[in-house]
């Protein structure tokens, strides 16, 4: 339980149900994906759904350097499709953004 703005809240389990057969897909094969904190734990494991499913190239965006457990799970994706690139940058600059965006578009 949880009290927040005067209301009580619970947890409660919902049925997802997987999206019906004529849905689009949600991503384009072989596009290109920007993620903010993608050499994260929750990142990853997106980014590793994007490269098996749609071969997509993605772009891991973090304020740390590039280290080893970040090369290590650049490594372990690559074996699925396109190596992902990882990029230290803080996201609340917007100056950085920019040259992010123009080294992404290269």
């Amino acid at each position: 339980w949880a009290y927040r703005g005067g209301r009580w809240h619970a947890r409660e389990l919902c049925v997802a149900l997987p999206p019906a057969a004529d849905v689009p897909p949600q991503f384009a094969h072989g596009g290109v994906y920007v993620i903010a904190g993608g050499a994260g734990g929750l990142g990853v494991e997106f980014s590793e759904y994007l490269v098996r499913r749609y071969a997509a190239q993605v772009v891991w965006i973090g304020r740390r350097p590039r280290d080893a457990r970040i090369a290590a799970q650049e490594e372990r994706l690559a074996a699925f499709g396109p190596r992902p690139w990882y990029v230290a940058a803080d996201a609340a600059d917007p100056a950085r953004m920019r040259e992010v965006r123009d080294e992404i578009r290269t």
